[in-house]
């Protein structure tokens, strides 16, 4: 830690200490000379290297000039109370030991501080990939639990054929899966949202149309492809061609 270029002088202290205020002249310059010499002194504000208390001989030669006038006043410090002397012998300034211990306080709770900081934002930077990821995992999870949409859409022909089986096949499985197959499953320009849907409306279409009942099932059926076909090809016109002449296509039927 950098060693302060000086001491705080309070002002305030110097002028209102009564302890202070009945030293004389000559013992008030001592004891300024006194907070000069503490302030270098290893353990700060107090009269000690590497915690061995100075005797009072030193103290009055560090200060310099007249070692037994000194050494007076010195003396007359100590019994006004304005120089301190604790249990281990050391003459030291409380005002002075008292700023030195705030000043080391401070400096270890800021230091703690940037400690904690710098640690905070390592965790923060190691944190930050797994936040991402688990935001990636919930983004997948999300589209896995959306409905699916392309089951209806197209079916297997398998499922296509049972279906059109249990409705007494009015359609031919066959025709309805290559027609579809070949646009892409789609209506018009649209997707196909319900193959299930699309064909109850292919068998509508083949009913509406069928008028001689008294033809065989098997001529009814040659019927149905041969309409069916003709459909097929109107749609694939009307996909081509774009949404208006779809609109009127559907407007014919």
């Amino acid at each position: 830690m950098a060693k302060l270029p000086g001491f705080y002088f309070y002002s305030g202290d110097w002028l209102k200490d009564p302890e202070l205020r009945r030293c004389t002249k000559a013992e008030k310059g001592m004891w300024i000379d006194m907070l000069a010499v503490l302030s270098e002194c290893s353990d700060r504000g107090v009269f000690s290297t590497g915690g061995v208390p100075w005797s009072d001989q030193e103290i009055a030669v560090a200060i310099g000039g007249d070692i037994a006038e000194n050494l007076l006043l010195l003396a007359a410090l100590l019994r006004k109370r304005v120089a301190r002397r604790n249990k281990f012998g050391c003459v030291f300034s409380a005002r002075m030991v008292r700023d030195e211990q705030t000043r080391l306080h401070t400096n270890a709770r800021v230091q703690n501080h940037r400690v904690r900081k710098k640690c905070n934002a390592d965790v923060t930077q190691n944190v930050t990939p797994l936040l991402e990821e688990e935001k990636e995992r919930e983004k997948e999870l999300e589209v896995l639990k959306k409905p699916n949409t392309t089951s209806k859409a197209k079916p297997t022909f398998e499922e296509l054929a049972s279906y059109c089986k249990e409705r007494g096949e009015l359609i031919s499985a066959d025709a309805f899966w290559d027609f579809y197959e070949s646009v892409g499953w789609k209506i018009g320009n649209r997707p196909m949202k319900d193959w299930r849907a699309a064909v109850r409306t292919w068998e509508k279409r083949v009913s509406g149309n069928s008028h001689d009942h008294h033809k065989t099932a098997t001529e009814r059926r040659n019927d149905q492809q041969t309409e069916l076909i003709g459909q097929c090809f109107r749609e694939a016109e009307a996909a081509k061609h774009g949404p208006a002449n779809v609109r009127q296509t559907v407007e014919r039927r």
